[in-house]
């Protein structure tokens, strides 16, 4: 009976979204506006959680955090734009990608053999920090360069996973490469963020040997 509670607490969330959206269509739903709003916003955020209570109940039903981050992400972003537009619109779509990554995160932290979830993970938290930028604060160049420093970093945590770190040597190859471009398209964005990339580079280097040293 166990292995079908995940099914059930699925069915009674979507049933929740399914019966929240025909009143709605239907006009049966005395809110409007903003009230309606925040109540979409808590059916995602109950039905993200109902997920997340599969999971709690049955470890191996680790999928689940992918439509239950993923609902939550979406409710957060429906509350905030409700409570606080500006802010919504500024973090919303921050919003969304972290709490796919975080699932990402999550999937790692309980199955260690998928390694492969690090890479997703990475590049969405990269893409969800690049969205809090300020468009006025930079350019394309200065953009580039963070997106690629990102996705250097990601693939410079795989030789850090203990159960991949002899399988996933490969990983130096990209990650150097788009480190470089990075820096690069840094340079070319404002010299003056050398002062801070290559002394930073020069530290995440001495940590890594330090740390390959104390493994041997």
């Amino acid at each position: 009976m166990a292995k079908h509670n995940w099914k059930i607490a699925v069915g009674v969330g979507f049933i929740l979204l399914g019966g929240l959206t025909l009143a709605f269509n239907m006009n049966l739903l005395p809110v409007a506006g903003r009230a309606w709003e925040l109540l979409a916003g808590v059916v995602f955020v109950v039905a993200g959680l109902v997920f997340l209570g599969v999971l709690a109940g049955d470890r191996e039903a680790w999928w689940t955090v992918f439509p239950g981050f993923s609902l939550l992400g979406v409710g957060a972003v429906i509350i905030t734009g409700a409570l606080a537009p500006r802010v919504g619109n500024y973090i919303g779509g921050a919003l969304v990608l972290g709490s796919v990554s975080l699932a990402f995160w999550l999937v790692f932290l309980l199955r260690r053999e998928f390694w492969w979830a690090l890479i997703p993970a990475g590049v969405l938290l990269t893409l969800a920090g690049i969205t809090l930028v300020p468009a006025t604060a930079t350019h394309g160049d200065l953009t580039a360069g963070l997106l690629f420093l990102g996705l250097a970093a990601t693939f410079l945590l795989l030789l850090f996973v203990p159960r991949a770190q002899d399988r996933q040597a490969w990983a130096w190859i990209p990650a150097v490469i788009l480190g470089m471009l990075g820096v690069g398209l840094f340079f070319f964005a404002d010299a003056r963020f050398l002062n801070l990339i290559f002394p930073s580079a020069l530290i995440l280097g001495g940590v890594y040997l330090i740390y390959r040293s104390l493994q041997k």
